[in-house]
C-alpha cells in the first residue's frame, strides 16, 4: 500500500471499520497523534476522544473511540478500544447528562476512581465535540 494506510478500528464485539486512508489523527493517552503512511512501529495507548481519518491533507471522517490500544506497524494501524460510534449514533441529551454526572463524580471522586471517571468525561466530550457541540 504505497502512501496509503490501512485503519482498523475493532471493539470488543464487531469490527467497527477496515478503510484505507492517507492519514489517521488518534487520542493519545499522552496527546493527540499523527500518523502518515511509513511512520515507526508504536504500541500505545488511547484516551477517549475523537479519530480522524482520510486523504491525505484532504477532509476527514471522525468518529468517537473510547479508551484503548492502537499498534502501527507496516503501514497498518490496528486501533482496539472498548467502544467507538459515528456521530448518528449519538444521542445528545443522554451524553449531556452523563457529561454533567461525570463532571459531579469527578468533584468528590476518590483518587482510585479519578482515571476511569475523567475517561468518563473524555469520552462524553468526545461525542458531543463529534456532534458539533461547544465544550
Amino acid at each position: 500500500m504505497a502512501n496509503q494506510l490501512e485503519l482498523v478500528v475493532v471493539t470488543h464485539d464487531r469490527t467497527l471499520l477496515d478503510e484505507t486512508c492517507g492519514e489517521v489523527s488518534l487520542p493519545g493517552r499522552d496527546g493527540d497523534m499523527g500518523v502518515l503512511p511509513g511512520h515507526a512501529a508504536f504500541l500505545g495507548s488511547l484516551r477517549p476522544g475523537v479519530l480522524t481519518y482520510g486523504p491525505a491533507g484532504g477532509p476527514g471522517t471522525s468518529i468517537a473511540v473510547s479508551s484503548g490500544f492502537c499498534e502501527i506497524s507496516s503501514d497498518v494501524v490496528t486501533v482496539l478500544v472498548e467502544g467507538a460510534c459515528s456521530v448518528e449514533d449519538i444521542d445528545r441529551e443522554a451524553v449531556r447528562a452523563e457529561l454533567e454526572t461525570a463532571r459531579k463524580e469527578l468533584e468528590r471522586a476518590d483518587p482510585s476512581e479519578m482515571g476511569a471517571v475523567q475517561d468518563r468525561v473524555w469520552d462524553a466530550e468526545a461525542k458531543l465535540i463529534l456532534a458539533g457541540e461547544t465544550i
